[in-house]
C-alpha cells in the first residue's frame, strides 16, 4: 500500500493518459486513467483520489459540467488539461467554477492557477 497522493487522469486520448500517467508516476504519484467521464465522481469517492486530472472534452459528458459534479459531491482538485486555445471560454469557465487549474496545451502562456482567476 503506498502513501503517495492520487491522480486519476480522463482524458478520451489513450495516448495523452498514457503520456500523463507515466510522468506522475515518474515523479512518485499513485496514477490510474480513463477515457470517458462515466463514473468519475464516484470512482473519486471510492477510491479516495486527491486530484483529477480532466479533458474538456470527452465523449458522453463534458469537462466542465464532470468538473461541476466533482466539485458540488467532493472535495478533490481539479486541473483542466486542454489542447483549447480560446482564452476567453477558460476564462468563462473558470469564473464558474473557480477552485479550478488550467493547463493549456495548445497555448501554454494562457495557463492559469485557480487563484488567477479568481
Amino acid at each position: 500500500m503506498t502513501d503517495a497522493p492520487k491522480i486519476l487522469v480522463v482524458d478520451d486520448e489513450p495516448d495523452i493518459c498514457e503520456i500523463v500517467e507515466i510522468t506522475l508516476a515518474d515523479a512518485g504519484f499513485d496514477v490510474s486513467s480513463q477515457t470517458t467521464g462515466a463514473g468519475v465522481v464516484e470512482r473519486v469517492l471510492n477510491d479516495r483520489i486527491d486530484l483529477v486530472v480532466l479533458d474538456l472534452g470527452l465523449p458522453g459528458t463534458d469537462g466542465l459540467t464532470l468538473t461541476r459534479s466533482l466539485k458540488e459531491r467532493t472535495d478533490v482538485g481539479v486541473v483542466i488539461l486542454s489542447g483549447r486555445g480560446e482564452t476567453t471560454e477558460m476564462a468563462l469557465a473558470s469564473k464558474s467554477v473557480p477552485t479550478i487549474t488550467w493547463l493549456n496545451l495548445s497555448s501554454p502562456e494562457n495557463s492559469w492557477p485557480a487563484s488567477a482567476v479568481c
